[in-house]
This record gives C-alpha cells, sequence and structure tokens, in this order.
C-alpha cells in the first residue's frame, strides 16, 4: 500500500511588533517563498475572524498574513483620530518590520476592504492584486436613535458606556462560527471591555467609515490592477448593491457572489472563499 505523502511544514510565527504608534499583534503561516497575502479583519472584529481560512491559504502555498489593526485585539488602542491614513501607516510599517515580499496581495473584509483600498490607492506598486470582501462602497448609515452617535463628544460617551456591551454580545453572536468554543470567544472579544479600545472603535467609524471611500476606490481603480469583489448574496450588513458603486469606481472589477454564508464569509463559507482567493491570485505573475 502506498504510504500517504507527508502534508508539507509551515513555517508559523506569531507575535507582535512595536511600531511608530504602538504594538501590533500578527501571525503569518506559510512557505517562505509562498505568494504573499495579508488578511485586513473587520471593524469590531480582530485577526482571529480569519481562523476558518488561514491555515487552508497557508497549505495552498500562500504566505499569509493577518494581524489586529489599532484598537482591536491584542494590538494597542493609541488615543487620538482614527483616519485611514493612520491604519494605512500601520500596514506600511508592519510589512517594513516583517521585511514582507512585494508587491503583495491584499484581503480586506468590511472596514478592513476600505482600508486596504486606502492603502493600494497610496502604495500601488506593492500590491499585486486586491479583494475587497463586504467592502462598503458608501458611508455608513446609522438611522434612527442610533443618529446621536454622532453628536460631538456625546456621540463617543454613548458608545463607550452603552454600547460597548452591546457590541461584545453582538459580536460573540456572529462569531460562533468562528471560535467555537466559549472560552476563546469570550477571550477574543475581551478588548470591547477596554475603554480605550471602544474609544477607538468609536473614532474608527466617525473617521473612516461616516466618510465616502469611494476617492480611495477611485485611485486604486485608475492604475488598473487585477480586483475582486467577493460577496455574500444575502449579506445584509454590507448588501451586494454596494457592488454597483464599486464597478462605477473600478471598471475592470470582477464580481463574485457566494450564495452561502452571510456578512462574515471566511466564517460561513470558508472553503468557498479559499477557493476563490486562489482562482484570483494564482492567475496573478508572482513578482
Amino acid at each position: 500500500m502506498k504510504a500517504k505523502p507527508a502534508k508539507p511544514s509551515l513555517h508559523e510565527e506569531t507575535g507582535t511588533v512595536t511600531l511608530s504608534e504602538g504594538r501590533t499583534a500578527y501571525a503569518w503561516a506559510g512557505p517562505t517563498q509562498g505568494r504573499p497575502l495579508v488578511l485586513l479583519h473587520g471593524f469590531a472584529l480582530a485577526s482571529w475572524m480569519w481562523n476558518p481560512v488561514f491555515e487552508h491559504l497557508a497549505r495552498s502555498g500562500f504566505r499569509v498574513l493577518r494581524y489586529d489593526l489599532y484598537g482591536r485585539g491584542a494590538s494597542d488602542a493609541p488615543p487620538g483620530p482614527y483616519p485611514p491614513e493612520r491604519f494605512v501607516r500601520q500596514l506600511t510599517e508592519l510589512l517594513e518590520a516583517l521585511e514582507w515580499p512585494s508587491p503583495t496581495g491584499l484581503v480586506g473584509h468590511s472596514l478592513g476592504g476600505v482600508l486596504a483600498a486606502h492603502f493600494a490607492a497610496r502604495h500601488p506598486e506593492k500590491v499585486v492584486g486586491l479583494v475587497l470582501m463586504g467592502a462598503p462602497a458608501r458611508p455608513v448609515r446609522l438611522g434612527g436613535m442610533a443618529e446621536l452617535l454622532r453628536v460631538p463628544w456625546l456621540g463617543e460617551w454613548l458608545f463607550v458606556r452603552l454600547g460597548g456591551p452591546r457590541l461584545r454580545l453582538g459580536v460573540q453572536k456572529d462569531l460562533q462560527a468562528c471560535l467555537t468554543d466559549a472560552p476563546r470567544l469570550a477571550d477574543a472579544t475581551a478588548f470591547l471591555e477596554s475603554p480605550a479600545h471602544l474609544k477607538a472603535l468609536y473614532a474608527t467609524l466617525r473617521d473612516v467609515l461616516w466618510r465616502d471611500p469611494l476617492p480611495a476606490y477611485r485611485t486604486w481603480g485608475r492604475h488598473g490592477k487585477p480586483t475582486l469583489a467577493l460577496w455574500s448574496a444575502r449579506d445584509t450588513v454590507v448588501p451586494p448593491e454596494h457592488i454597483a458603486d464599486l464597478r462605477r469606481a473600478i471598471p475592470h472589477l470582477q464580481v463574485h457572489l457566494i450564495s452561502e454564508g452571510r456578512h462574515l464569509l471566511p466564517c460561513h463559507a470558508p472553503e468557498q472563499v479559499v477557493a476563490h482567493l486562489k482562482a484570483f491570485f494564482f492567475r496573478l505573475p508572482k513578482d
């Protein structure tokens, strides 16, 4: 009987690196000469949202990096505004600190998609291709009483004092497909009890998600580089209607709708996500 071939060994590295504005937690895995790929997570999440696809991507030949944005997970939450430029600077410094291969593929989920587009628009020479996964193409509208969050000073106080516990419960419910055991789920969302992290979340809402992301998409689109919109047809957080706006900003945009899952595609439809990422990036030149 023929012995089954052993699984290829993977390099794995987990740690934190101190950047100009604080510590950033990261993990990367895969062959050192694999295709570089960077994953950016969503608004009130952290890099563990990529758990269901991370190892699969690494074993598929990607050298894949995930990290916690400032104000999320195990990364620091420095005070002050949270415009896209702060996140672009964080990623730029992280890639330099890790001596990450360039150009790299970028995959951004929700808020991470907006930030990935800002990075790609600022540094097109560092990006071989971009995947936008449930990424908003319009400013976020809250509606109802939630519009009080827009009131200066009052908005931040309401978000930190009243919104934090609700946000944590909501995130834990959504992430049960990513992290199945309760202790890990509680640990993973512990940062949502930190006032500093909640203030960072509110500042991101104010400085990124309430602003129009289309200029960044248009700037990136002018470079004509490969771009994929990967969406759940059942996404109610950022509905597929946003794709029409993305197409106007990025005329060469490729689109794939996945019938399964909802907004958190990496958790709800991991096999389809891995398959689409492989099909998209393996067609591109490695260098």
